[in-house]
């Protein structure tokens, strides 16, 4: 139960602040994709990541498509064309983009670990690999907060893995 006490006690600040600021429509709204998203959650951490390592290549290209579909054809919704609008609701692919990089980073950084040392397998891939679905994210949405995320997130992912930390310095 205390692993999942930070998702339920998000919960309940989400529903405690529409509460006063939104209507009950939308609140019940938040709560049904809320309990979708915990459901979601739970079946990933059961699915051995063996598994999900085959999908690191077809996900990308999913991520890549699914940003470049909405820099196409995507929905302006509060100044940005970052959304898919389906009937029932809307996605913003820049925020799968930042998960399905993650899954790819590591899948990536765990294959290569013994040759991250060097400057190509260790450096430029993986900041190509995360760099192209950034520019496009940040040219949809024209702020900086996908970019600033990522970068933080591959940082980290790629100092904590064994890249050489000397190459971020330069």
């Amino acid at each position: 139960m205390k692993r999942y006490l930070p998702i339920i006690i998000s919960i309940i600040i989400l529903l405690s602040i529409s509460i006063i600021y939104l209507p009950v429509s939308y609140r019940y709204r938040q709560l049904i994709f809320s309990i979708i998203g915990f459901l979601l959650c739970y079946l990933l951490i059961k699915i051995k990541f063996k598994y999900i390592k085959k999908l690191i290549i077809p996900l990308y290209i999913l991520q890549l498509v699914l940003l470049i579909y909405v820099l196409l054809k995507g929905e302006f919704i509060n100044g940005s064309r970052g959304w898919i609008n389906f009937k029932l609701f809307s996605i913003q692919p820049s925020e799968i983009t930042k998960v399905g990089l993650i899954i790819g980073l590591a899948g990536y950084l765990t294959e290569y670990k013994d040759e991250l040392k060097s400057f190509v397998k260790g450096f430029i891939i993986p900041l190509i690999m995360v760099g192209v679905p950034v520019l496009i994210a940040l040219f949809i949405q024209n702020h900086l907060s996908v970019g600033i995320v990522m970068s933080l997130i591959t940082f980290v992912m790629m100092i904590v893995a064994g890249c050489r930390l000397l190459y971020f310095i330069a």
